[in-house]
């Protein structure tokens, strides 16, 4: 019986010859077939990475600090009148996160579960800036129910619209022992939502 120094000599042979790049071509081949999917992938996505952000997205590329990017975006609109103020009884105000365009489904959420809740719609700058501001005053002096902050509208920062509607909440409506954030594109069962509301006033959190 071989021992196994005497073995590997063999093998060593076997494959020093020609024979050896006849059987290693095709393994390569192989590997390539099956490595070459994941590397591509890898390698674009890479790629992607190493790119530069786009231009708006670098719109307050200031730190990292939440803070200090909500003590530098103000508010270009807002109701005059708070459904928070004097007699007034809000244990939830709604907060509806749109853009400029959508129109349409602010109509929407108006003419039906928007109706029975405190509802303001949040948004910021989309696109041209004074003509979505032009629009936004006609429709602010219809309404009464948006809110306009001086902030690129973009999903990088959804963060700052929401801690913006927190804050926003905090200062002008105090008394509402809740904020119902939620989209354009939502239906919201105003009647149970106001019974929940009401079995949960203590409740820091209801989900």
């Amino acid at each position: 019986m071989a021992g196994l120094p005497q073995v590997c000599r063999r093998l060593f042979k076997e494959f020093s010859g020609p024979r050896r790049y006849v059987l290693l071509l095709p393994t390569l081949l192989l590997l390539l077939l099956v490595l070459w999917p994941p590397l591509w992938w890898y390698v674009v996505r890479s790629g992607y990475a190493l790119l530069p952000p786009p231009e708006l997205s670098r719109h307050y590329m200031v730190n990292r600090s939440l803070q200090d990017y909500l003590d530098k975006i103000g508010i270009l609109l807002e109701p005059k009148e708070s459904p928070c103020g004097p007699g007034k009884d809000a244990p939830i105000i709604i907060m509806v996160s749109t853009t400029a365009p959508r129109a349409g489904q602010r109509t929407a959420v108006r003419e039906t579960w928007g109706l029975y809740q405190p509802t303001l719609f949040v948004m910021g700058i989309y696109g041209d800036r004074e003509k979505q501001l032009a629009e936004n005053t006609r429709e602010a002096e219809e309404y009464h129910d948006l809110l306009v902050f001086d902030f690129r509208d973009q999903k990088e920062n959804q963060t700052l619209k929401t801690a913006l509607m927190m804050k926003y909440t905090l200062l002008r409506c105090p008394i509402a022992h809740f904020m119902l954030k939620t989209q354009d594109n939502a239906m919201v069962n105003p009647w149970m939502l106001n019974k929940v509301i009401w079995q949960h006033l203590d409740r820091p959190l209801v989900g």
